[in-house]
């Protein structure tokens, strides 16, 4: 697999500008992958806790500016909505160190995993970052930006959904 270099996050920067923010690219796809059971920090992350909740998947790297500042933005939705909504992060830094640097640094309340070899970005259509898929409890992906839903998006789509 081709490991990121700069030209990799270049291109990653280069698309979510031109994209722009809050771009919902594409709906109805169901989750295309199943997800390890072990978060970066070594924990069991059992993927049956899922079931009859929305997911949402957060892709970031610690180079993604922007990745570092959605962590509040996403940290106060699993706040409003702690009993509505699962969220996992996806990190897609070369180097493990990297990534749990970015969890020490900027404290995200959710479990993150590692995509080290960008089979879960790529299964799942990511191509830019930071990047936020939202799947319905049945899987069907209901949402898919450059950035989080804001909290009136999100408790749209829970109702659309349950």
């Amino acid at each position: 697999m081709i490991k990121p270099s700069w030209i990799n996050q270049l291109f990653f920067i280069m698309l979510a500008f031109w994209m722009g923010p809050g771009q919902v690219l594409a709906t109805a796809s169901p989750i295309p992958v199943s997800l390890p059971v072990t978060t970066m920090e070594g924990e069991a992350w059992p993927s049956d806790t899922l079931a009859g909740k929305p997911l949402m998947v957060v892709f970031w790297a610690n180079w993604c500016l922007p990745c570092r500042k959605e962590v509040k933005q996403i940290n106060a939705l699993r706040e409003q909505f702690p009993e509505t909504v699962n969220v996992l992060g996806i990190n897609e830094d070369e180097e493990l160190s990297q990534g749990m640097g970015f969890i020490r640094r900027y404290g995200p309340q959710y479990p993150s995993i590692r995509d080290q070899d960008f089979e879960l970005a790529s299964k799942m259509k990511v191509f830019s970052l930071p990047h936020v898929l939202i799947f319905s409890p049945e899987g069907k992906e209901v949402y898919r930006s450059v950035e989080p839903p804001s909290p009136q998006q999100l408790s749209q789509l829970i109702q659309e959904e349950s």
